[in-house]
């Protein structure tokens, strides 16, 4: 499956620490705008990047782990800082 969502990856429109904001939060509003995304994580875990289409989360991404078992450690850190 591919994880491209548009033929390239832009530089970030908002970047910065999350520590205030849960990772679940952040990825409801994405979510909710219906929109093409990708979000790259910098967490103490290592990096980490979730990819959303018309505001589907398409796929996730973190270490060795891709799916459904990356997003739930991405969703288990605890702060970090995003690109998006």
């Amino acid at each position: 499956h591919s994880r491209k969502v548009s033929g390239s990856d832009p530089a970030p429109a908002l970047s910065g620490q999350i520590s205030r904001v849960s990772i679940a939060d952040l990825l409801s509003t994405l979510e909710g705008r219906g929109r093409d995304a990708m979000v790259r994580f910098s967490t103490p875990a290592g990096p980490a990047s979730v990819w959303f289409a018309n505001g589907r989360l398409i796929d996730a991404e973190m270490g060795v782990l891709s799916g459904e078992p990356a997003l739930y450690r991405i969703l288990a850190e605890d702060g970090g800082e995003d690109e998006r």
